[in-house]
């Protein structure tokens, strides 16, 4: 029990000196990722877990989005998480749900986009 204890606060003592990209790297899980045509758009959802000891006030998710042959098209940037956003701090230990309904979309897609892309978590900033 003291060892986990001890082990427990090196992990914390380590993630507080994380660059936001080691966080990102092992402490963010993009899931339940769905994108996909509609009309001349696209339409974006996914959830985030956050699995690390860090609140963070702000997350950019960046979409490239791809021909058929794995080229870039356009990309799109989204902010789930944001000072005074609906869904305020994103706190250690949870996880970021868009509710049923919701979801990021991008206007004015090119003809030639079918439906393959790329999608990370680009951007952190910590509270």
């Amino acid at each position: 029990s003291k060892k986990l204890l001890l082990r427990t606060q090196e992990l914390l003592d380590k993630e507080s000196t994380m660059s936001e990209a080691e966080y990102i790297k092992y402490n963010l899980i993009l899931k339940d990722i769905l994108v996909y045509p509609h009309e001349n758009s696209a339409i974006v959802r996914f959830s985030i877990k956050n699995t690390g000891s860090r609140d963070i006030k702000k997350i950019m998710v960046l979409v490239n989005f791809l021909d058929d042959n794995g080229n870039f098209i356009k990309k799109s940037e989204y902010f789930p998480i944001y000072e005074g956003s609906l869904y305020g701090i994103f706190k250690a230990n949870t996880e970021y749900i868009l509710k049923e309904n919701d979801y990021f979309y991008t206007d004015n897609m090119p003809s030639n986009w079918k439906g393959k892309y790329e999608i990370k978590i680009e951007e952190i900033e910590y509270y």
